[in-house]
């Protein structure tokens, strides 16, 4: 699976996604300040799955129709980035196809999936 980790994603999460195999461009890493037209633009030229902690971030991109490769929404706070690994890989192992399409919202309690709104 290809991802696109928002700046306020966790190296170890990152890791832990690279280490499962799937092709994860760190904003982080590689592209630290970039603003959030251009993050989703690079979602759509990797045909990736948007991850991020911005919930702010997230709520302006559930108003744009049809994103190209769904969203995740780690609103983990609170939690040491290994435990949110867990969660997330545990995540991806059920649910990886329909992560591409849906927009998701992961809490310590919930896992959220909702249809992105129509174009």
């Amino acid at each position: 699976m290809n991802w696109v980790a928002d700046e306020n994603i966790e190296a170890e999460i990152v890791r832990a996604l690279r280490d499962d195999g799937h092709r994860v461009f760190s904003i982080a890493e590689s592209s630290p300040g970039l603003a959030d037209h251009e993050v989703l633009e690079l979602c759509a030229e990797r045909d990736a799955t948007l991850l991020t902690a911005d919930k702010e971030f997230a709520a302006r991109c559930r108003s744009i129709p049809g994103p190209p490769s769904g969203l995740v929404l780690l609103r983990l706070s609170g939690i040491d980035a290994a435990r949110k690994s867990a969660l997330l890989r545990q995540l991806v192992r059920e649910e990886a196809s329909r992560l591409r399409v849906l927009y998701t919202v992961v809490t310590p309690r919930a896992i959220r999936m909702r249809r992105w709104p129509e174009a």
